[in-house]
């Protein structure tokens, strides 16, 4: 095995599981959260010669992500600007009638709750690493409290001041600007 299939290897079972998070984190369905996750690993496995190490492997790993990503939303936004239109009459002369499933695109919203998550991830990151693996746990995996405590090795009352102290630094952080998602 090379050199380079070894770091890519170590690379994949290290970051996967975070790149995969990351992008569901981003309101994506599993399948195309994996997806983008391997598209993500092809690129840095293609790349990966020619990484100088100028910054860390996460740091780099991530910006492919945040790449993929973006390149998700202009190709997902650039096919609804291209996909065909019909007029609701023509619809509903065939019998259909709209439903709660059916929902009305909106690219500003969809940006706006992008760069809201993307705030959200980043005060997140500034918590102290136990207090940031704890809420990470809660919000992230949707863990519940005796869960987290179980992966932690701590008690749940411990686990209720971490997340307790945890909100009360996001909200500082974010000026209280997203209390409802806190």
């Amino acid at each position: 095995m090379s050199d380079t299939q070894r770091d890519f290897d170590r690379l994949f079972r290290q970051y996967y599981r975070l790149v995969f998070l990351y992008l569901r984190n981003r309101g994506l369905d599993e399948d195309k959260a994996a997806d983008l996750a391997q598209e993500t690993f092809m690129r840095a496995y293609q790349g990966l010669a020619e990484f100088r190490g100028e910054s860390s492997p996460k740091t780099w790993l991530f910006s492919i992500t945040r790449n993929v990503w973006r390149n998700h939303l202009r190709n997902r936004s650039r096919l609804k600007r291209n996909a065909p239109e019909t007029p609701l009459e023509d619809l509903r002369e065939d019998g259909w009638e709209p439903s709660d499933e059916d929902q009305v695109v909106n690219p500003l919203q969809d940006t706006i709750e992008i760069e809201e998550r993307e705030q959200i991830w980043e005060a997140i990151g500034k918590l102290p690493p136990r207090m940031r693996r704890c809420v990470m746990l809660r919000v992230g995996q949707d863990k519940k409290y005796r869960e987290i405590a179980d992966v932690m090795q701590v008690s749940i009352q411990t686990v209720r001041s971490q997340l307790s102290q945890g909100r009360t630094q996001l909200q500082g952080l974010l000026n209280d600007y997203f209390e409802e998602w806190l």
